[in-house]
C-alpha cells in the first residue's frame, strides 16, 4: 500500500472519530445539583437507556451552573429561589419543574415502649441530644416512660440528610455519646424490633408495612399539628423534618435532546415511576404526578412552587401604613420597618404602640391597617370590625419566652409564683430582699444570689412585665451581670440560693452543653405550677411566654404598599431578625407558609375591592347629556331596525310568487 493511501486512510479514520465523538458530545446530557437525586438519575437513565454526565455539588451549585447554561438537568433539595430564578432568566434560561419524590426522617420505636402521642422538638432533645446520654432509662426521658426500662437509640452510618434534619431539630452538636450505629436503615428496623426499649432513627423512604416497629408522629412547631412522615404531610408541609426533592430541565435542552424527554417521562406515570422510586424516596403525591404530566407535555417555569412565588413586592412600591397595638410587638416591627422603608425608600410606616385595646378600636374604627395583639384574637373583636363590614386577617408572629434556672438543691425553688419573682427581681425591695426568707417568710433564710443578663434585651422585660400584675417595675441593680447564659447556668449551679433567668432557646443550648446540678423552675401558685416546655410556652399556660400575632384588615390588604409590608414581615429570610428579638420556634418553612397565607387574602381582597366597583359604578347617575346620548342611540337603533324589517319584507314580497301561478 502506497503511503499517501495509508495516510488518507489515517485521516479519514480520525476524521471518523472526531465526528463520533462531536456526536457523542452533542448528545451528551449532564446532571448536577443534589447527591441525593444520583440513585434516581442512575435508574431513569437505565430505564431509558440513556447516558448521563453527571456531577454532583449541591443544589446551590448545580442550580447555579443550571442557570449558566451549563447543565441540561438539576436535581435540587428545594424550590429555586426567585434571586435564582433571576439568574436564569438573564442566562436565557427557560425551565421545567418537576417533583421526583420526598425524604424524611422517621422515629421508630419497639412496639410496646410506651412514648408521647407526638413527639416535641424538647421530646427529642430528651432522647437524642448529647445531654441526653445521661438518661439511661426512659422514666429519665418522658413522664410516660416505663421505671428502670433502659434506652437504647439506634440510627445507621452517618448520612448527611439525616444528620442534619435531625440535628436542627436537636440542641447541641451531635447526639447522645451511647448512640449505636449500625449498618443499613433495615438493620436500625430490624433491632429496634427486637429489642426492648428500643428507638431509632431511619429515612422514612425505608420503612415498609412489614416492619414490626411503631412510627411516631412529630408536632409541627409552626402549626401545632401533628403527623407521620408521609408525602402527602410532606407536601402540605404539615411534617417538619423532610425535604421535597425536585428536577429542573432545561426547556431547549429537551427540545433539543431527544435522550432528556425518554430520561424524564417515568415522573409524569406512577405505573412507570413507583418500581424505579421504591427504595429511594417516597414517591410522588397524585396531585404531584397530574402536575409533572402537564410539564411533561410542554409547560414551562414554575409548577410545583407556583403558589409559594406569584406575589412579589413592587420595586417602586409608595403609600402609608399605619401599625397600632401591644407594646410589646414594638421591637420587632419598628426593626423591620427600618429595614424596609430603607429599601423601599418612597414608603412610609407609621407606627403608634398606644396598647391593645386602643389599637384594635383604630382596626375597627378603620383607623390604622394592622395592629400587634398578644394572645389569640377574640371572637367579639371579629364580631365588632364584622359589623362595620371589616374583616381580619390573624397571622402569628411568634413566641417569646423566660425562663428561671436555679441550684438544683435548692428544693424550694421548684416553683414560684408570679409574686415571689416580682420581689425577687424589682429593684424597689431590693434593699429589703437579701434573702430568701424575705422573699417568703417558708423559705430559709439562705442568701439570696441573682445572676443577670443584658438589661437592654427584651427577656428582662418580658420577665417584670408578666409578674408586675400590670405594675411597671425596674430590674434590681445589685446582681451579678454576664451575658453569656452558658456562665450564668453554671454559676448558678455552683452557688447555693442562685436565680437566674434566660430565653427558652438558650436553655437547650445549656441542656447541650451537659450543664449538671441546676433545675428548670417551674413558675404559677403552689397547686397549679407550670414548668415551661415546649407545649407550654406555645399553647399559653407557662406565664412567663407572650405569643404575638399581627392582625390586618382585610380591606387595607385591598392597597399594595400594605400587602407589600405583610408579605415583607413574613419573608423566610427574615428569620435572624425574629431570632434577635428572641422568638422561639421560627422557620423558614413556618413564614413561607404565612405567605402562602397572604396570597390567599390577597386575592380575597382583590375579588372584594372590584365587586365593590361595580357596585359603586352601578349606582353613579349617569349625567345628563350621556343620557341623551344614550336614549338617542338606542332610539335609532329601534328605527334602523324597523326600517330594515320593512325593506325586507318588501323585497320578499316582490320575489314571492302569487299561489296559483
Amino acid at each position: 500500500m502506497k503511503t499517501y493511501q495509508r495516510s488518507q486512510i489515517v485521516l479519514m479514520l480520525l476524521i471518523c472519530m472526531f465526528a463520533a465523538f462531536g456526536a457523542f458530545a452533542q448528545s451528551d446530557i449532564t446532571v448536577g445539583g443534589s447527591a441525593l437525586g444520583e440513585p434516581l438519575i442512575d435508574a431513569l437513565a437505565a430505564n431509558a437507556g440513556t447516558e448521563v454526565s453527571a456531577t454532583y455539588a449541591g443544589t446551590a451549585a448545580g442550580i447555579n451552573q443550571f442557570c449558566f447554561n451549563t447543565l441540561d438537568v438539576v436535581v435540587s433539595s428545594r424550590f429555586m429561589t426567585l434571586p435564582e430564578e433571576d439568574l436564569c432568566n438573564q442566562g436565557g434560561v427557560t425551565f421545567q419543574e418537576l417533583v421526583i419524590g420526598y425524604e424524611a426522617v422517621a422515629y421508630i420505636a419497639h412496639p410496646d415502649l410506651s412514648l408521647p402521642q407526638c413527639l416535641s422538638s424538647g421530646d427529642l432533645n430528651n432522647i437524642l441530644s448529647p445531654a441526653a446520654s445521661i438518661s439511661t432509662t426512659w422514666d429519665l426521658v418522658s413522664p410516660a416512660g416505663e421505671v428502670g426500662l433502659s434506652v437504647q437509640v439506634f440510627m445507621p452510618p452517618a448520612s448527611s440528610l439525616i444528620e442534619t434534619l435531625v440535628d436542627d431539630q436537636t440542641a447541641g452538636v451531635g447526639f447522645r455519646s451511647d448512640l449505636q450505629r449500625l449498618e443499613t436503615d433495615s438493620a436500625v428496623i430490624e433491632a429496634v424490633s427486637n429489642t426492648e426499649g428500643a428507638f431509632g432513627v431511619v429515612r422514612a423512604s425505608t420503612l415498609t408495612p412489614e416492619a414490626a416497629v411503631t412510627v411516631a408522629e412529630v408536632r409541627n412547631p409552626e402549626t401545632g399539628l401533628c403527623s407521620a412522615p408521609s408525602a402527602d404531610a410532606l407536601n402540605a408541609g404539615n411534617y417538619p423534618q423532610g425535604v421535597q426533592l425536585l428536577i429542573y430541565a432545561n426547556a431547549t435542552s429537551v427540545t433539543e435532546k431527544a435522550g432528556i424527554a425518554a430520561l424524564l417521562a417515568p415522573l409524569g406515570d406512577l405505573a412507570l415511576a413507583e418500581p424505579l422510586l421504591t427504595g429511594l424516596y417516597l414517591p410522588p403525591t397524585t396531585s404531584n404526578f397530574a402536575d409533572n404530566t402537564a410539564v411533561l407535555a410542554g409547560e414551562t417555569g414554575r409548577r410545583a412552587s407556583a403558589t409559594l412565588t406569584a406575589y412579589q413586592i413592587p420595586a417602586t412600591i409608595s403609600g402609608t401604613v399605619n401599625i397600632a397595638g401591644n407594646s410589646s410587638g414594638f421591637s420587632l416591627i419598628s426593626g423591620l420597618v427600618t429595614d424596609f422603608t430603607t429599601q423601599y425608600t418612597t414608603a412610609v410606616i407609621n407606627n403608634n404602640f398606644l396598647g391593645q385595646a386602643a389599637g384594635l378600636q383604630q382596626l375597627c374604627n378603620g383607623e390604622v391597617d394592622a395592629v400587634v395583639i398578644e394572645g389569640q384574637l377574640a371572637e367579639d373583636t371579629r364580631t365588632a370590625c364584622a359589623a362595620v363590614d371589616i374583616a381580619l386577617v390573624e397571622l402569628p408572629l411568634g413566641t417569646q419566652s423566660v425562663v428561671l434556672v436555679a441550684n438544683e438543691a435548692d428544693e424550694f425553688l421548684a416553683c414560684l409564683t408570679p409574686e415571689q419573682i416580682a420581689r425577687t427581681w424589682d429593684a424597689a425591695t431590693a434593699g429589703d430582699v437579701n434573702t430568701w426568707q424575705a422573699v417568703d417568710a417558708s423559705f430559709p433564710d439562705s442568701e439570696l444570689t441573682l445572676f443577670a443578663g443584658d438589661l437592654g434585651t427584651v427577656t428582662p422585660n418580658l420577665l417584670l412585665t408578666h409578674v408586675s400584675g400590670g405594675q411597671p417595675l425596674v430590674m434590681r441593680a445589685d446582681t451579678e451581670t454576664n451575658n453569656d447564659p452558658l456562665y450564668r447556668a453554671a454559676a448558678v449551679a455552683n452557688v447555693p440560693g442562685a436565680l437566674t433567668y434566660m430565653t427558652w432557646g438558650q436553655y437547650q443550648d445549656v441542656l447541650a452543653n451537659n450543664q449538671a446540678r441546676i433545675q428548670l423552675v417551674a413558675v404559677g401558685q403552689s397547686n397549679d405550677c407550670v414548668t415551661p416546655s415546649e407545649e407550654s410556652l406555645q399553647d399559653g399556660s407557662y406565664p412567663l411566654a407572650q405569643t404575638l400575632s399581627l392582625v390586618i384588615s382585610q380591606r387595607a390588604l385591598e392597597r399594595a404598599e400594605v400587602q407589600a409590608f405583610a408579605w415583607y414581615v413574613n419573608d423566610p429570610v427574615r428569620v435572624a431578625d425574629y431570632e434577635r428579638q428572641s422568638f422561639e420556634f421560627i422557620t423558614p418553612v413556618g413564614l413561607a407558609t404565612r405567605q402562602v397565607t397572604l396570597e390567599n387574602a390577597f386575592a380575597v381582597a382583590q375579588e372584594a375591592l372590584q365587586a365593590r366597583q361595580a357596585q359603586e359604578a352601578a349606582a353613579t347617575p349617569v349625567p345628563a347629556e350621556e343620557a341623551t346620548a344614550e336614549v338617542i342611540e338606542e332610539a335609532t337603533a329601534e328605527v334602523t331596525e324597523e326600517a330594515t324589517a320593512e325593506v325586507t319584507e318588501e323585497a320578499t314580497a316582490e320575489v314571492t310568487p302569487t299561489t296559483g301561478e
